[in-house]
């Protein structure tokens, strides 16, 4: 079976892995010895994440649908309909109070985290949306996509208010570091670079894949 994406629980204790054929498994944290397994969604499975306190889980899947799950797996919210086309990634603010979405069908989605509804829909980018994270200080989202840009996205306002060019090829992850000064990407150019939040110009490009 194809694994699509992992996630672990904070603290380690756990690692959940999501898999093309839909299911999800749990796997102890340190031993790595299979826990239990479930069909979590009706097709692949293309990204998940924790929120900061460990108690709740998100998934995105193929068809565009993010659900909310418990550590042990219960299903706690359905969210269908939103994505015209897979869910690629998933962030959530430090707050707890929101995520925000990429998607195949190059959009950008902040969502209410308790409503589980979007408010906002963000366009810019040229193809999917592969990767977003939320800054760990500010109202601030980091997206990279298959266009090979990098943004920077106003969380309250909707608007993108950084593009930055560099990468030759589409942008496969984005990362802010844990004081939020510098986002790391990487891309199929074979390159991964550092910006600095500040400047918005690139800090240095790496090369040995």
């Amino acid at each position: 079976t194809t694994i699509n994406t992992g996630a672990g629980l904070p603290g380690g204790r756990r690692v959940y892995s999501g898999a093309q054929t839909g299911e999800v498994t749990i796997w102890g944290g340190t031993t790595l010895t299979f826990e239990s397994s479930m069909q979590a969604h009706e097709c692949p499975v293309k990204t998940m994440t924790f929120t900061g306190d460990g108690i709740f889980m998100l998934s995105g899947d193929e068809q565009g649908s993010v659900r909310y799950w418990s550590p042990q797996l219960a299903l706690l919210k359905d969210a269908r309909g939103e994505h015209r086309e897979a869910v690629l990634a998933l962030s959530v603010a430090p707050s707890h109070l929101k995520f925000a979405t990429a998607s195949k069908d190059s959009t950008l989605k902040v969502w209410d985290f308790a409503t589980a509804k979007p408010e906002e829909t963000l366009t810019g980018h040229g193809g999917d949306v592969n990767t977003v994270h939320w800054h760990p200080n500010y109202a601030l989202v980091a997206t990279g996509s298959k266009d090979g840009l990098v943004k920077m996205w106003d969380v309250k306002g909707g608007d993108a208010v950084a593009t930055l060019h560099g990468h030759k090829a589409p942008v496969t992850a984005a990362a802010w570091n844990a004081n939020g000064n510098w986002l790391l990407t990487a891309s199929r150019d074979h390159t991964c670079k550092v910006w600095d939040l500040r400047t918005q110009r690139e800090l240095g490009s790496f090369r040995g894949h």
